[in-house]
């Protein structure tokens, strides 16, 4: 809990202002208001006919959070020059499809028909759609680390081990005491969640399924069913946090440095939007406390390069530092490791922001 606390302090130091968050929440605040009061996520959304128009809408609905985070950072801060590279911007796309079409995607109600007995039709309706974010986030974000961000060529080392941030697979294969905060959040929470679990609104979608019944006209365990359906529902809060906490945090630090984290906590509210209000609000939490866990977690995963560490064979040197954001920057600084400014992904520095090199 001391880790915790202590980082999202030294997080706020780096990150926070006051407008900026003040104007985040005001929005979030709002939105969440009109879309409980007004149920406009059903109605511009979820009712809608299962066309391309409907992942236009899911698409640009996830996008609108994490965008207009990103201009009040850039009104009211200065705004980071990883805005200004085409590599942001694609990162950011692959973001919002792989969001949007697992939530868009309707083809598997009629697998669904197929594939099961109509007593265990909802059933594998529900694994059906859990499954969707293995073929619509861990694949592409698979082909995209593989691709992209694991070659040393395309994103320069950081660290002096080999398993940096980005050959972790956006923080997956992290260390076990790296995990610890995680653990610490899920105990923290657990007597909320027991509390919240009698009320109304959550007794209206929570457990999503009853075994038995269903499994006793076909024949079936429901220990099968049971234990089939936790683990694809498990599975399926392991691939948000890979993508949320993860791709969007992790992956977004060499654009965005630590403004990652708040468009990201805002997007995830907007993920929540069709379920209970209290569950929604409280993901604006959750969701930045983890991205500041999973901002800091992998820094610990290994040592950072000295000041004096090795850079591009043609001395290029840049400084990864949030002091860049206010004109400055010390190459002495423990959180300041040198890159390799040469390599680039989509045209772009690697680093998420870039301080002038020398010679």
């Amino acid at each position: 809990m001391r880790k915790i606390v202590s980082s999202l302090r030294m997080f706020l130091k780096e990150d926070f202002h006051l407008w900026t968050y003040l104007l985040t929440f005001l929005v979030l605040g709002i939105c969440l208001t009109l879309n409980y009061t007004l149920h406009l996520t059903n109605k511009w959304i979820y009712t809608q006919p299962d066309g391309w128009v409907k992942l236009v809408r899911w698409t640009s609905f996830m996008a609108f959070p994490y965008l207009v985070v990103v201009g009040l950072q850039a009104i009211f801060q200065k705004p980071a020059p990883g805005l200004k590279k085409p590599g942001f911007w694609a990162m950011l796309l692959l973001a919002l499809l792989m969001v949007s079409i697992t939530a868009w995607f309707p083809w598997h109600k009629n697998l669904a028909r197929e594939l099961f007995p109509k007593e265990l039709f909802r059933w594998g309706l529900l694994v059906l759609w859990n499954l969707k974010r293995f073929v619509f986030m861990l694949a592409p974000l698979l082909l995209f680390w593989f691709l992209v961000d694991r070659k040393p060529k395309v994103v320069p080392a950081l660290y002096e081990n080999d398993h940096d941030r980005y050959n972790q697979f956006y923080g997956l294969f992290t260390k076990p005491k790296g995990l610890a905060p995680y653990f610490l959040m899920l105990l923290i929470m657990l007597p909320l969640i027991t509390v919240a679990s009698y009320q109304p609104d959550f007794l209206k979608v929570y457990p999503q399924y009853f075994a038995g019944p269903a499994e006793a006209k076909v024949g079936v365990s429901p220990w099968l069913t049971g234990a089939v359906f936790e683990f694809v529902y498990l599975s399926d809060f392991a691939l948000v946090e890979l993508v949320f906490r993860g791709f969007l945090v992790i992956g977004f630090i060499r654009w965005l440095g630590p403004r990652a984290v708040l468009p990201m906590a805002a997007m995830y509210c907007f993920l929540h939007f069709g379920k209970p209000a209290g569950e929604a609000v409280a993901s604006v939490f959750g969701g930045y406390i983890l991205g500041v866990v999973a901002y800091y977690t992998p820094l610990h995963l290994g040592r950072h390069r000295r000041a004096h560490g090795r850079g591009s064979d043609d001395g290029d040197r840049s400084v990864h530092s949030t002091d860049a954001l206010k004109g400055g920057g010390s190459a002495n600084s423990p959180r300041t490791p040198i890159l390799n400014s040469k390599y680039s992904v989509f045209g772009a520095h690697t680093a998420f922001w870039v301080a002038p090199t020398t010679r």
